[in-house]
């Protein structure tokens, strides 16, 4: 018997959560280059780096965003895309593994509102 496929990840369920408890919203709530919002992250180019948006649905190595809050990640370094500054959140605590898979499984489901 095939296992059911995983429950389909949305920004506002399961990313925003995340993005509140890491304090993400204090230093980025309309100031600086990124508010974080879904509307903000997902296909909107990164002022950082043109060349690929802040989330890429269904690509982490080429979504600025994952790359910030898990730069040492292989699929940063395959697609090449290089942070500016520090990874965030700025100074830690950094979010654990068990969200950062939810955020990279919420790319990798095509970024859900």
């Amino acid at each position: 018997m095939t296992p059911p496929p995983p429950p389909t990840l949305g920004y506002a369920a399961n990313i925003s959560p995340i993005i509140r408890s890491f304090g993400c919203s204090g230093c980025h709530p309309n100031a600086g280059s990124l508010t974080v919002s879904y509307a903000t992250l997902v296909n909107v180019s990164a002022v950082e780096l043109p060349s690929i948006d802040y989330v890429t649905p269904g690509d982490p190595g080429h979504s600025y965003f994952w790359c910030k809050v898990n730069p040492t990640d292989a699929a940063c370094a395959a697609a090449g895309t290089a942070i500016s500054g520090s990874r965030m959140p700025l100074g830690g605590p950094y979010i654990d593994a068990t969200n950062l898979a939810t955020i990279e499984t919420w790319i990798m489901q095509g970024a859900n509102p």
